[in-house]
């Protein structure tokens, strides 16, 4: 697999993550607003995006991205 499959695999699924990160919030606001604790999923999609973007930097082609990592 060639980096430029990797790279568009990889922007493909931190471009699914990031929905996700903003998804995770609607629950986590209800619970804040409900005085519950809310669940982890929202830091959790959080921090998995950035591991991705991190990755998807340094596979990036030509390296004028470093500044996503």
């Amino acid at each position: 697999m060639s980096k430029q499959k990797i790279n568009r695999f990889v922007g493909s699924i931190g471009a699914f993550i990031g929905i996700l990160v903003f998804v995770a919030y609607i629950p986590q606001i209800i619970a804040n607003l409900q005085g519950e604790k809310a669940q982890p999923f929202q830091p959790l999609f959080a921090a998995a995006s950035c591991l991705i973007w991190v990755i998807y930097g340094w596979t990036k082609e030509p390296k004028k991205d470093w500044i996503l990592i």
